[in-house]
């Protein structure tokens, strides 16, 4: 639920007690805690939630704001004085999440991601799990500030999913947080409210938003000594993460093992195949996705048709990680080609107007369960108006034993069931051959049930899955 992290207070005025620490004024004060509060903790967790630094309790008054160089929680000065809020105290407990930044060249100011929490009041410090539900657009002096409105997790308001929940059951709150942050700071010499709220942003925009302020934060403290060193003839060093040989379709022989009701449903708990290079730092570590979504009945994932295409995964616990494409940090362009690293063959580089074309390289699967354990994977794809399933995955489905259309077909009723498609209608379920083992493709062999997505050429042969 929560973490209280055990800190030192250190003030030059007077001695604070950790509880007592916003209630006082100090001239200057600082919080340091177990880690560095911007990069010692992790943005997503594996169960979809964010954690939050809470810099400012609920209720509380005192501008207490983590200092990006330290990493220690600082009480903000203001002409030599410190600051504290000359309003009611804060609606939530507000705070930022740590490994994220808006940079200012995209409008941003250079800060980490600011949130406020709904929830019980947590000590100043604290890493709370919270899941984001809302972005309120606010307006100070001319430049757009973005609150992301959060409900932390375990608390009675993560019931709900989107702010016409939040009116529905617990009226009053969505004005409240509006009135707080358009009045806290006053009215300017013209008698304006100095801050201005437009309206709230839906969940799908928050969820933009923070992935973006992720990647923004990945992408600035990522440099070429912290990436895969090259091959001397410039392609890079294919890596397997030791782990990831024992299972994957290199093994799809192998019985299944498992007798669970999630293996029978989803099929078997399965290592990736292999890990990519780029996907690993020097701890072998592997990022989750700074899209993360993992869906349930209770705070369902949320489809973007504008977005259109996304890669799901089961973990093993029976939910749906949902992630979007991106390209991956850790990546870079290579002069002397490209190396396939589930095969070790160049592959050819298109050339085009006399610029060389390489592929992304993106998050893939693993990025849904930072490359544990997972099931069947796919694609979810909006294509003619309707989202398609497919079973394409080739690192957690390709050729595995278990990976049958009876699996694919559980697993579409469970993203049905779980996934949010925006208003926009289901369409098939597809079963790529390609992706499926020996024995169904040996089923199908020339039915007529075959269908291709390259028509022309007979390529990409898939059959339609039935849900019924």
């Amino acid at each position: 639920m929560k973490k209280i992290i055990m800190s030192t207070l250190v003030a030059t005025a007077v001695s604070l007690s950790f509880a007592a620490s916003a209630n006082v004024t100090p001239h200057n004060s600082i919080l340091k805690g177990e880690k560095h509060f911007l990069t010692g903790y992790s943005a997503h967790n594996l169960d979809g939630t964010i954690n939050v630094v809470v810099e400012i309790p609920a209720g509380q008054t005192a501008k207490y704001e983590v200092n990006k160089t330290t990493g220690m929680l600082e009480l903000e000065q203001k002409n030599g004085q410190p600051r504290f809020v000359k309003y009611l105290g804060y609606p939530g407990n507000y705070g930022m999440i740590p490994r994220t930044l808006l940079p200012k060249d995209q409008g941003g100011d250079g800060d980490p991601m600011d949130v406020l929490v709904l929830g019980p009041a947590e000590p100043i410090g604290s890493i709370i799990k919270a899941r984001p539900i809302a972005v309120l657009d606010l307006v100070d002096g001319g430049e757009a500030d973005y609150k992301i409105l959060m409900v932390q997790d375990g608390s009675p308001l993560a019931v709900c999913h989107d702010v016409q929940c939040l009116d529905t059951n617990f009226p009053g709150i969505t004005t409240i947080v509006k009135t707080w942050f358009t009045s806290y700071k006053g009215r300017d010499e013209q008698g304006n409210f100095k801050l201005q709220a437009k309206d709230f942003k839906d969940r799908n925009q928050a969820i933009q938003l923070i992935g973006d302020s992720i990647l923004a934060f990945e992408n600035s403290h990522t440099g070429e000594a912290d990436k895969v060193p090259l091959q001397a003839n410039g392609n890079p060093k294919l890596h397997y993460w030791p782990a990831s040989k024992n299972n994957g379709y290199k093994y799809a022989n192998l019985p299944a093992k498992g007798d669970s009701q999630l293996d029978e449903l989803y099929g078997t708990l399965s290592l990736p195949s292999y890990i990519k290079y780029y996907e690993v730092n020097a701890d072998d570590q592997i990022m989750l996705n700074p899209y993360l979504q993992v869906a349930s009945k209770d705070h369902p994932a949320i489809l973007d048709p504008e977005i259109g295409v996304y890669n799901y995964i089961v973990n093993a616990e029976g939910q749906v990680a949902v992630v979007q494409e991106a390209t991956h940090p850790m990546g870079r362009k290579y002069k002397n080609g490209y190396v396939r690293p589930e095969d070790g063959r160049k592959k050819k580089v298109k050339v085009k107007g006399g610029k060389k074309k390489y592929p992304k390289e993106k998050y893939g699967h693993t990025s849904g369960v930072a490359g544990g354990v997972a099931r069947l994977g796919g694609e979810i794809l909006f294509e003619d108006g309707v989202w398609i399933i497919n079973n394409k995955s080739g690192r957690y489905s390709k050729k595995n034993i278990d990976r049958t259309p009876e699996q694919l077909a559980n697993v579409a009723k469970l993203i049905q069931q779980t996934v949010d498609p925006a208003g926009k209608p289901w369409g098939e379920v597809r079963y790529r051959l390609a992706y499926g083992n020996e024995a169904t493709q040996a089923q199908f062999k020339d039915s007529k049930e075959i269908q291709y997505l390259d028509t022309k050429k007979k390529k990409k042969p898939f059959v339609t899955v039935s849900l019924k």
